[in-house]
């Protein structure tokens, strides 16, 4: 599928600024395209998923998300942000959009390169190089963007090899960066690799 076919493009979301409700749109909740990238120029594919903002608040560009784990909506909507590496991540809040009001509809990339929130202060002296895991940090809320939905390297934390960090890896390192450079996200290529 071509970015012109979407029900509504990339880098805005379904209300695009009217206002929000949780009826219109449900036949588009759930929805995954396939596109190719433009933006980075890899021409790779890119998976996208249509879901919900059912946290209560605004979500923001680049952070993981997970998925509303009540009723029929797992898939579906997602009510805040990745707490950390046990928990499973359903995508990364489109890096085009400024920002996505609470029950509005919005993409996120579920697989495929894209620029994902790094942590300011915890790589623990490690340097990204491409090709390295990303993982998401822990902590302990779901809606503040201090720590929650950022990623840091795989092998920072002490427990880096256990079966949560192995099991939900958020992708891949497109390119390198070094533990100085905290304002710089990195690309990933998202998916379980």
């Amino acid at each position: 599928m071509n970015s012109a076919s979407l029900p509504f493009p990339r880098g805005q979301t379904f209300f695009n600024g009217g206002t929000t409700n949780t009826t219109d749109g449900l036949n588009l909740e759930g929805m995954e395209v396939i596109v190719r990238d433009t933006t980075y120029g890899s021409g790779r594919p890119v998976r996208l998923k249509c879901v919900r903002n059912v946290s209560g608040v605004t979500l923001y560009p680049k952070y993981l998300v997970r998925y509303q784990q009540t009723g029929d909506y797992f898939g579906k909507r997602v009510d805040g942000y990745v707490q950390g590496n046990a928990a499973d991540y359903a995508g990364v809040v489109d890096e085009l959009v400024t920002s996505v009001p609470a029950n509005d509809l919005f993409w996120i990339v579920v697989e495929g390169p894209t620029i994902v929130k790094r942590s300011a202060s915890n790589f623990s002296g490690s340097d990204v190089a491409v090709g390295d895991r990303m993982v998401a940090m822990t902590v302990n809320a779901t809606t503040g963007t201090t720590s929650n939905g950022r990623i840091i390297p795989q092998g920072v934390a002490s427990t880096a090899l256990t079966s949560d960090y192995v099991q939900n890896v958020v992708g891949r390192a497109l390119s390198a960066i070094v533990t100085s450079a905290t304002t710089v996200d990195p690309l990933i290529l998202v998916g379980r690799r």
